[in-house]
């Protein structure tokens, strides 16, 4: 009877609902970025070697590096970071602006580091990946000097480039789709919680179960409402007292 009574009011309300879900998908449309972005991608290994020669790992050496790519990956999305990407490219961008548009994260299970520049340029986009993951490369070593080692050996730098980023050729999707259905939802919703408040506002009874509730006391029987051209006619056969019924022609 509840869940009845709940589509009453939404149907009552009907105007309602579709007005502020139209104007939900409405402000969500106005929100979608402008324009494609490129997003280039870099990797970044974090060496291990400096943790106790080229054997296996102990747990505690394990965590160790994974603690360092961690920090490492938080260094990456800095300003100071940004500030030498930006200095490397000669690129007019400001380091907040590159920093933003940066993330970093360690792949899970291993000490690579996936780093994602997004811009609308995909040349841009491939040129500050390369340079902020240069950067990074360049101010580790600062700290923790070592040597590259000959080829096929894995390296003794804190981190070097694994994978340098290539030109982004497909734009990223916008997510129109999932941002108007969010914005629909949010519409209808908002709606309905106003037509609810409405309704638990409004004491007029409207059914024989809203006067039961008004009153506590159960409705013993009720006349049914006919319809005005049904009304009209029973009201011209009602005759005046004295009044006699017309001869047949």
């Amino acid at each position: 009877m509840e869940l009845r009574r709940y589509l009453n009011v939404l149907r009552r309300r009907w105007l309602l609902l579709l007005a502020s879900t139209l104007c939900g998908v409405v402000a969500a449309y106005l929100t979608l970025p402008s324009g494609n972005t490129y997003t280039a991608e870099t990797t970044i290994y974090v060496g291990y070697r400096q943790f106790g020669g080229a054997g296996a790992l102990s747990a505690d050496q394990t965590n160790g590096v994974q603690q360092v790519a961690r920090t490492f990956a938080v260094m990456i999305a800095s300003e100071p970071i940004a500030r030498d990407a930006v200095q490397r490219t000669g690129i007019d961008a400001s380091s907040a602006q590159v920093a933003n548009r940066t993330t970093a994260a360690v792949i899970p299970g291993t000490s690579l580091i996936r780093i994602t520049y997004h811009d609308a340029d995909p040349s841009r986009a491939r040129a500050l990946a390369n340079a902020i993951s240069d950067a990074l490369v360049e101010k580790v070593q600062t700290f923790e000097p070592g040597s590259v080692g000959d080829e096929g050996e894995v390296p003794i730098l804190p981190a070097y480039v694994f994978a340098r980023a290539d030109l982004p050729v497909v734009p990223e999707g916008n997510g129109a789709i999932g941002r108007l259905l969010t914005g629909a939802v949010f519409g209808f919703v908002l709606a309905a919680a106003v037509a609810f408040l409405l309704d638990y506002l409004d004491i007029t009874p409207r059914s024989s179960d809203d006067l039961e509730r008004h009153i506590g006391l159960p409705v013993l029987g009720a006349i049914p409402e006919l319809p005005s051209s049904t009304a009209s006619r029973a009201m011209g056969r009602v005759r005046a007292p004295g009044e006699r019924e017309p001869a047949d022609a």
